[in-house]
């Protein structure tokens, strides 16, 4: 016999904590940068080469460099958290899951058999 969850109504009920902040300003922060991104692709970069500032090459260029950088960044970050996660420090979660992104709380790792 399947019973149905009304997960949403649960969720509802639910007091705003410091963690849903923390999620607010996480995705603010990565719309705010994901916005500028495409601000500076769609309308500085045309108005550069326009002005003859820059070429097409250039601008190519340009945003080729900016995603390799963003690539870059999130390795160094995987690294940084694979390394603090290996020496023990409390409440870090697995570098390999999604909570590193989000910054989502975590039990202790003793909790988790490690």
């Amino acid at each position: 016999m399947a019973t149905s969850v009304n997960a949403g109504g649960r969720l509802d009920r639910l007091p705003i904590s410091s963690f849903h902040y923390r999620i607010f300003w996480l995705v603010g922060a990565g719309m705010l940068l994901d916005g500028y991104d495409l601000y500076v692709f769609t309308n500085v970069l045309p108005a550069t080469a326009q002005s003859g500032f820059s070429t097409a090459l250039q601008n190519a260029d340009f945003i080729s460099k900016t995603f390799l950088g963003m690539t870059i960044g999130a390795f160094v970050v995987l690294r940084s958290m694979a390394r603090r996660w290996r020496a023990g420090e409390e409440n870090l979660p697995s570098p390999y899951s999604p909570a590193v992104l989000t910054g989502a709380p975590t039990a202790d790792r003793s909790e988790l058999g490690q």
